[in-house]
């Protein structure tokens, strides 16, 4: 096997995969630094594509591009009923939320999946509440995935950890294989 790819992860204790030394500081301080924004931060006030567009994509780089979403991705997942239709245009705090989860599980899940998961999460819960609580797991998964920093438990859903640990090592694992290819 490649010894590059070898000497890339080292598994702890826990089979955590760890972030190891060949992999640069830059990347280590996005990780360490990367914070998405919660309810309260995000806008009040209605705003166009473009500007959905760049909110959502400034959230989840160092991950995603540009190529991961697009306008056209965007009135799929209106017309698929995951998001609400924007209003005379505009899109709202929700759209900028839900686009920026589905941009993460899309990764991992179908659209289907996506839509049953959202809608199985949703229920019961304030959606300022759930998507808050999405950030930090998704914030703190990242974390341990990427960089192996323990996590403390926060009584948050098993199952919504465990998707989203899935989708932390799927990117995880195409962000390495990007930079491996960038190499050759």
């Amino acid at each position: 096997m490649n010894d590059k790819i070898d000497n890339f992860f080292l598994e702890d204790n826990k089979n955590n995969l760890k972030l190891v030394e060949s992999l640069d500081k830059e990347i280590i301080g996005k990780v360490r630094n990367w914070k998405l924004l919660r309810w309260d931060e995000l806008p009040d006030f209605e705003i166009y594509n473009d500007q959905l567009l760049s909110i959502v994509l400034s959230q989840v780089s160092p991950f995603l591009s540009e190529k991961d979403i697009s306008p056209s991705m965007i009135n799929n997942y209106v017309k698929q009923n995951l998001m609400p239709k924007p209003v005379k245009k505009r899109y709202s705090k929700e759209h900028i939320a839900l686009l920026t989860a589905i941009s993460f599980v899309k990764q991992v899940f179908t659209m289907e999946e996506v839509g049953r998961g959202i809608k199985l999460y949703l229920e019961g819960k304030e959606f300022k509440d759930a998507y808050d609580s999405f950030c930090d797991i998704m914030e703190d998964q990242i974390r341990l995935v990427f960089l192996g920093e323990e996590i403390p438990n926060k009584g948050e859903s098993l199952y919504l950890t465990e998707a989203i640990r899935s989708i932390s090592g799927s990117l995880y694992v195409k962000g390495y294989l990007r930079r491996m290819y960038e190499e050759e």
